[in-house]
């Protein structure tokens, strides 16, 4: 019987199997438009910025090993946005399929919820990222456009899906401000 992952806030010491499972997907893949893997001081300074805006950076782990992440930032930096959120899930290769991702996910959502945040946004890259699109889908988003060929990686022209999920009450009523303003890093 496979184990469940244990789904919990990030730790300074995570860093390194942070940076070595987003490093693989940098190198391999589409899910991230970066094209050199950032090294362990600069996942260090993005994780302390997800958390000095008091949003979630989550690590999923399995006998102690951390085998994926998620973490949610704001959408864009201009204030109109600071309701908005968007979500990065990235699962170690050996650990795909499981359901990890879906928890993960699940629970940024909900942490989300339980932070400021109306909206989350989902950038998907490229057409190797089928599984991502339904994760997605499975938890409440929905397609919203397409943005032809606008990266180019691994030598061909990668597009990006966008996917919308309301949080909470959504565009339903008036939002609070946030007690730690999203745009202040």
């Amino acid at each position: 019987m496979p184990l469940l992952p244990y789904i919990r806030p990030s730790h300074d010491r995570d860093i390194l199997s942070i940076r070595d499972i987003y490093a693989y997907y940098v190198l391999n893949s589409t899910a991230s438009f970066e094209t050199n893997p950032p090294d362990e001081n600069e996942i260090a300074r993005r994780r302390q910025d997800v958390l000095n805006r008091s949003l979630p950076y989550l690590v999923a782990e399995i006998d102690s090993t951390v085998v994926a992440y998620a973490y949610a930032v704001p959408y864009r930096t201009r204030a109109a946005y600071r309701f908005t959120v968007e979500d990065s899930v990235y699962v170690h290769p050996n650990h795909l399929g499981k359901g990890i991702g879906r928890l993960l996910l699940a629970a940024l959502i909900d942490g989300c919820e339980q932070a400021w945040c109306r909206q989350m946004i989902a950038v998907i890259g490229g057409q190797d990222n089928a599984a991502s699109v339904r994760l997605h889908e499975s938890l409440g988003f929905r397609r919203v456009g397409v943005l032809q060929s606008v990266g180019f990686k691994l030598g061909a022209w990668a597009d990006t899906l966008i996917l919308q999920r309301s949080l909470g009450a959504g565009d339903a009523t008036q939002p609070d401000e946030p007690q730690v303003s999203p745009m202040v890093p």
